[in-house]
């Protein structure tokens, strides 16, 4: 009950006065924002200029948009946001007006140029959880993995066809910008995305994939890939795995965990 209405009361707080909110706490050490968000900062102040690509932005409300947002007029930085489903690219739209440097696709990325079947939870359901509202998957069986979660899910899932680019595709649209943060949230499909990507010529600093929705077998690989291509691959025991250059690993890692602030809040 205490969660839920903690969450309840996040929700409801307008974006702006929740990131005010975030930073207050920080500075008082009452909030200690994820691992992610503490490399992402890292890399942004290091480094003379950022180039950004995240795949599966959805409405843009989350640790991204908050160190985008906190940095974009101290720091070069730009990024590329992809999400395919039109009704989050919309309120992507909306959350990043004003902020220089970013860009946009209304696009899924696969293996290949096509149209394919992408499944969510039906947004005008008012019994769903707000939280739910936001996961799209290629995979049906991804979605009703939260069925524990959700009452009735199984009629509560819809579906919608999305364009879907390639990586190649993708990297094309970023005009010679080398990639130094690649961010992927696609409930199940990280791995297909991941293996489009040639991390021999293509060297982002910092990966953060989402890990929870893959096969062990797909993980393994993930790490492995990463791992033979000189990257640190971190295990942190949440939803998400990162990976870090290893010329720049050492020094990330030490700021994220020698200097992070105190503190277990969350909003």
């Amino acid at each position: 009950m205490i969660k839920s209405m903690k969450d309840q009361i996040a929700a409801a707080l307008p974006v702006g006065v929740k990131e005010d909110l975030k930073r207050i706490l920080r500075e008082l050490h009452m909030y200690k924002p994820r691992p992610e968000q503490l490399f992402l900062e890292h890399i942004i102040k290091t480094s003379k200029s950022t180039f950004l690509i995240q795949i599966g932005a959805n409405d843009g409300l989350d640790f991204v948009r908050s160190v985008i947002r906190r940095f974009w007029r101290q720091r070069a930085v730009s990024a590329l946001l992809i999400e395919p489903q039109i009704f989050f690219y919309r309120q992507l739209l909306g959350n990043y007006a004003g902020v220089a440097g970013v860009e946009t696709l209304n696009v899924a990325i696969s293996d290949e140029a096509k149209t394919a079947t992408l499944y969510h939870v039906d947004y005008e359901n008012t019994t769903v959880p707000g939280w739910a509202k936001g996961l799209g998957s290629f995979s049906r069986d991804v979605l009703l993995s939260h069925r524990a979660y959700i009452a009735d899910l199984e009629h509560a899932i819809r579906a919608v066809e999305v364009q879907c680019v390639s990586a190649a595709e993708l990297l094309a649209k970023a005009n010679g910008r080398q990639l130094d943060v690649l961010i992927t949230d696609t409930e199940g499909h990280d791995y297909v995305i991941l293996q489009q990507f040639d991390f021999d010529r293509v060297r982002p600093k910092l990966v953060v994939f989402e890990s929870k929705h893959l096969a062990p077998a797909e993980l393994a690989q993930c790490e492995a890939m990463l791992a033979a291509r000189g990257y640190r691959v971190l295990d942190l025991h949440n939803d998400n795995s990162i990976a870090l250059r290893a010329d720049v690993a050492d020094a990330a890692l030490r700021a994220v965990f020698t200097n992070a602030d105190a503190g277990r809040s969350t909003l």
